[in-house]
């Protein structure tokens, strides 16, 4: 067929028709080329250049640059001859990368429509790789990767697609299988990479949020430690009372209690104390308790000392 147009431009006088079909013969020798670098792309890496591939896109350190090196390891690794990632949002997709690079027409960088009943919803909602054929593709990724059919895959994290990564194999290339296996493969490296990210801006938020109050109860303990505690409306005198009527209320014993506390004092024994007082030894447990509470004394040494100046 590119013979015969070949020998139609030779003879046609008609200069513009030759000029055109020119430029048909170029298209049709382009996209054959690119089919055939594709071809050769993938038989000359194997799955062990596909697996290195892979690890390069998962290690990039942010979504921008897994979306970079994913379109280029695409096209360089995994046969396409373009490819790009959007970001999904409520109503529409937005371009954060593709290959090969070129300034977007104004009204793809906008942002490209979700349709409900596109493709990509398809993709979606089934979170599986999807192939679009010529009648099913949408127009602007059509345009976007300069093919009228491509394939596309889902990033999903946490149950939600986050993205879409879309490859195309030449101008009017079918997809396969195989095509939508590769594409699959870039798409689940993605969403580690992703959930990663994530993850990482989860933590830095708690980081943020602890440091914040760490620096909130540093502040505030310093301002206790800073500050001068002042006693208000009640004079020396009145604290002094009060502190001595707290004392005295701590050692008021009754009189059964005091012989008790005059015999501790005096070193005796609960044992002696029983035989001395004509009491059991029982009761004289009792009242010792009951003094150790009173002074606030944890032993019959501190009950002596705290009896002694408080008399």
């Amino acid at each position: 067929m590119i013979d015969r147009a070949l020998e139609a431009v030779a003879g046609s006088p008609d200069d513009n028709l030759a000029a055109e079909l020119t430029d048909v013969v170029t298209a049709v020798l382009g996209a054959q080329l690119q089919l055939q670098q594709s071809a050769a792309r993938r038989t000359l890496f194997g799955p062990k250049a596909l697996a290195t591939s892979l690890r390069r896109v998962a290690a990039q350190p942010s979504t921008q640059a897994v979306a970079r090196q994913g379109c280029a390891e695409l096209v360089e690794v995994g046969g396409f001859t373009s490819a790009s990632v959007v970001e999904v949002h409520p109503g529409h997709y937005s371009v954060i990368a593709h290959t090969p690079e070129r300034d977007l027409p104004e009204h793809l960088a906008a942002g490209i429509p979700r349709r409900p009943d596109g493709v990509e919803t398809t993709c979606m909602e089934t979170t599986l790789t999807v192939n679009a054929t010529a009648a099913t593709a949408t127009a602007e990724f059509s345009e976007l990767l300069g093919s009228t059919a491509y394939s596309l895959a889902p990033v999903v994290h946490a149950g939600r697609t986050v993205g879409l990564v879309h490859a195309a194999g030449g101008i009017d290339a079918e997809p396969g299988d195989e095509d939508r296996h590769i594409i699959g493969l870039y798409g689940d490296a993605m969403a580690l990479s992703y959930a990663r990210e994530v993850g990482r801006a989860r933590m830095a938020a708690q980081h943020s949020i602890v440091a914040r109050q760490t620096e909130a109860i540093l502040e505030a303990t310093r301002k206790l430690i800073d500050a001068d505690l002042h006693l208000t409306g009640v004079d020396e005198a009145t604290i002094t009372r009060a502190e001595d009527t707290g004392q005295q209320s701590r050692v008021a014993l009754t009189p059964r209690e005091q012989e008790i506390m005059h015999l501790i004092a005096a070193c005796a024994t609960n044992n002696e104390i029983a035989e001395r007082l004509f009491i059991s030894l029982e009761t004289v447990k009792s009242h010792v308790k009951k003094i150790l509470r009173k002074t606030g004394s944890v032993n019959r040494s501190e009950a002596i000392v705290r009896y002694l100046e408080s008399n």
